[in-house]
């Protein structure tokens, strides 16, 4: 049997692997041969740093828009998101008159004692709360986080 082995090395000229390859037939490999696999590695190592480099910016892209359309604090949609859910409920509305939906706006009184007397942090745990609560047992729909002390939903009523 006759092996040829080419290692498959990284920009940065890490190994993370072999491309091998077997003939049952012993013989020596022409350097053609030798050439060709290793065209074959350098080939598979700039697949597989494309392929991570796209990975990588999916995730960052998925991450910015993330954070674009929810609430640092509390993780629950902005008012960008929400206002994009309300207008595709008003338009589906308007298309199917029969499917209605309801809009909800909570405004906690007397949040700002809350937060001058026992502080920032108690204030962001007690909206954090108030929301964790209201989501499921108000609204089926993601409750928004709008102000310090304002949340709404938009939820079709079936």
């Amino acid at each position: 049997m006759a092996y040829a082995v080419a290692p498959v090395i990284t920009t940065d000229g890490q190994v993370i692997g072999t491309v091998c390859v077997m003939d049952t037939a012993p013989h020596a490999w022409l350097l053609t041969e030798i050439n060709c696999l290793m065209d074959v590695a350098s080939i598979l190592i700039t697949e597989l740093e494309l392929r991570s480099d796209l990975s990588l910016k999916r995730q960052t892209q998925e991450h910015l828009l993330y954070s674009t359309l929810h609430d640092a604090l509390t993780g629950l949609p902005n008012r960008s998101l929400f206002t994009e859910r309300l207008r595709h409920a008003m338009r589906r509305s308007a298309r199917h008159p029969d499917d209605l939906f309801a809009v909800l706006f909570l405004d906690l009184d007397r949040f700002k004692d809350v937060n001058d007397n026992l502080g920032h942090f108690a204030g962001d745990e007690l909206r954090s709360l108030n929301c964790e609560q209201g989501q499921g047992y108000l609204f089926s729909a993601p409750i928004t986080r709008d102000a310090v002390d304002e949340v709404l939903a938009a939820d079709p009523i079936w």
